[in-house]
């Protein structure tokens, strides 16, 4: 959380109520999904980030989380519903 000093306050007021109260939506849902399978597709033109994944995920571990991209694999953003995320949400918050 970045934020001026004198905005403070406010701001963890805000952040408190994004972490405790989040709109899960299936709207907003969609619309991440959409932006990161579009992010995942752009990676595609650009042969050194594909490169680096490779390497990361040569040199880590397959069962290591480190050896994935941050923004996952186009199956695993196709797989995944609003209610695993809901799910997931209730079970580690």
């Amino acid at each position: 959380l970045q934020t001026l000093t004198e905005h403070l306050d406010k701001a963890l007021e805000l952040f408190s109520t994004v972490i405790l109260k989040p709109h899960l939506s299936e709207e907003a849902f969609q619309r991440e999904s959409s932006r990161i399978s579009t992010r995942i597709l752009q990676q595609k033109d650009y042969p050194d980030d594909a490169a680096d994944s490779l390497f990361v995920f040569q040199l880590m571990s397959k069962t290591s989380p480190y050896a994935y991209p941050v923004n996952g694999l186009m199956n695993q953003v196709k797989n995944i519903s609003n209610e695993d995320i809901k799910n997931f949400y209730s079970r580690n918050v």
